[in-house]
């Protein structure tokens, strides 16, 4: 049996992500593992691809989010801060994947980082975000 891909589906139960998302989630987790990431941060990556996806970011987009958030998890910021970047990194990724101006996915991540210092949730920092970078192009 493969240690990682029990650590996997471990990691992933323990997230419970929507049916159609696990496989996203392992995926992720295996990634993080071969890249020698340890389990604790694979755990995080895996929740905020997972969290992204689920938002409908594309899969892209949300990898870069993810490692925005253990990098942010890595220098010592609280997760619900880290989820906040991770989700600004998305949307910049997302964005400019679709061919959109960096100025325009710029400013999109800083709507959407914005939103959520305000309290919005993701699903509505994610609109005013896409609203505000559709709005410059």
């Amino acid at each position: 049996a493969n240690p990682d891909a029990e650590h996997a589906q471990k990691i992933c139960e323990e997230i419970s992500p929507p049916k159609e998302l696990f496989a996203s989630c392992t995926s992720s987790v295996l990634k993080s593992l071969a890249e020698d990431v340890s389990l604790a941060d694979s755990m995080v990556v895996a929740n905020a691809t997972v969290a992204l996806l689920d938002l409908g970011l594309p899969e892209a987009a949300a990898t870069a989010g993810a490692k925005e958030a253990l990098q942010s998890v890595q220098k010592g910021l609280p997760m619900n801060m880290a989820m906040d970047g991770a989700l600004g990194a998305a949307v910049h990724a997302a964005l400019l994947a679709q061919g959109n101006t960096p100025a325009s996915a710029a400013t999109a991540k800083e709507m959407a980082l914005k939103a959520l210092s305000l309290g919005y949730d993701p699903t509505a920092a994610l609109s005013s975000a896409n609203a505000a970078g559709k709005a410059i192009e």
